[in-house]
């Protein structure tokens, strides 16, 4: 495994009396090994991160270098994401943010491929999209004379530049994945978990409808609604997208609500959530899996 970008620390600290080799095991050459011994010569000086990419895992994030892991075993030593910077998947950049103690995208999944790079069918008809099974996604009034919009979302552009895509459930539950190694799509409960770190109270987050108080509000942007634009105090940044419809196959109501899956199966069902552009409240129902929601990930919890 080879490490990459080491970080120095900015901040001044006690310097040792003892020269440091840089060929640390002697070898005559300076390599990975040499590197490692760097980075245990420093250790007891700082305790702040060494290391800032470790190339060779499965997907590479902003990490802390463990020191008491062996490096030689091929594995990705105790990932854990820098919240609040960005994550490069398929060639696009996503904001993140914590919430609580759950690291979330701050923007909707706009990827055409699932994450072991498969293509998710796309460009369906009204009729394809309401018959099929398999995954599928689409973006907000593509190809379709049959959409409603209270701004700009019908232009196919400008609604995959705003709000990403729209996928059905069927994608969402595919075993190849939608989010990048070491994400998922959360599962109802963790939506509940995040509704509950905003302060919503545990019964209002197992009801269903429009549960709790302003925590809506603090998902919202503090623009594009068409109604009550929110306060995004929680980072969430949710904006409204809108939805492909499971039984007509169009697009409705952008500008006005945002809905998003989960990846929890309620009977023939799906559990999801919307916002309100008269509602300070979130909204918990389950959904047709036929329906094009939006899509967020959240960090794999250990």
């Amino acid at each position: 495994m080879l490490l990459a970008g080491i970080l120095m620390p900015t901040t001044s600290f006690a310097q040792s009396n003892t020269l440091f080799n840089p060929d640390y095991n002697g070898d005559g050459f300076i390599g990975v090994d040499d590197i490692l011994g760097a980075l245990s010569f420093y250790d007891t000086a700082w305790d702040g991160p060494v290391a800032n990419v470790i190339y060779g895992c499965t997907y590479p994030l902003f990490v802390e270098y463990d020191a008491s892991a062996n490096v030689d075993d091929g594995s990705c030593l105790n990932l854990t994401p820098n919240c609040g910077s960005y994550v490069t998947y398929q060639g696009y950049d996503y904001a993140t943010v914590l919430i609580g103690d759950q690291c979330w995208f701050a923007e909707n999944l706009r990827s055409e491929n699932y994450e072991n790079g498969d293509a998710i069918p796309a460009g369906l008809s009204a009729s394809e999209w309401t018959s099929t099974t398999s995954g599928a996604t689409a973006v907000y009034g593509e190809g379709s004379s049959d959409c409603y919009s209270s701004g700009n979302a019908c232009n196919e552009a400008w609604s995959l530049n705003e709000y990403g895509r729209l996928y059905n459930w069927y994608a969402v539950d595919d075993v190849r994945g939608l989010c990048p190694s070491g994400w998922h799509v959360p599962t109802d409960g963790e939506w509940m978990t995040m509704e509950m770190a905003l302060g919503m109270s545990e019964s209002e987050a197992n009801s269903t409808g429009l549960r709790g108080t302003n925590q809506g509000t603090k998902m919202k942007t503090d623009y594009g609604w068409w109604g009550l634009n929110g306060t995004n105090t929680s980072g969430f940044s949710g904006l409204p997208g809108g939805y492909r419809r499971a039984d007509f196959g169009n697009f409705s109501n952008a500008g006005s609500y945002g809905f998003w899956w989960s990846s929890s199966p309620n009977g023939s069902s799906a559990w999801g959530r919307s916002l309100d552009w008269n509602s300070e409240a979130v909204y918990r129902a389950d959904f047709n899996p036929h329906f094009g929601l939006s899509v967020r990930c959240v960090w794999d919890a250990e």
